[in-house]
């Protein structure tokens, strides 16, 4: 499991918790997405459907959300993310 996500490949999870973060302000690095997302466990493939879509929304895509995070999850992982530097 990848930061509360049963699994990163669920497309409309990932779409949805990535526009609540934007929502809230939160710029989505794409290569910072990526980095987290390879630094949390996600296989290769993982990581890049993250990059992709952080990428996309912040080109300006509108994602239709599904409702499927719920905001207490969206606090931890902005609470996760405030926390996490990678190791040099």
């Amino acid at each position: 499991m990848l930061n509360g996500l049963i699994s990163s490949r669920d497309t409309p999870t990932v779409i949805d918790a990535f526009c609540q973060l934007k929502a809230r302000g939160h710029e989505l690095d794409p290569v910072a997405v990526y980095e987290f997302a390879l630094h949390s466990g996600a296989d290769g493939d993982e990581a890049l459907l993250m990059h992709e879509i952080a990428t996309k929304l912040r080109a300006g895509h509108n994602y239709r959300r599904r409702g499927r995070v719920e905001a207490d999850r969206v606090r931890h992982w902005e609470q996760q993310a405030a926390e996490f530097r990678i190791p040099t």
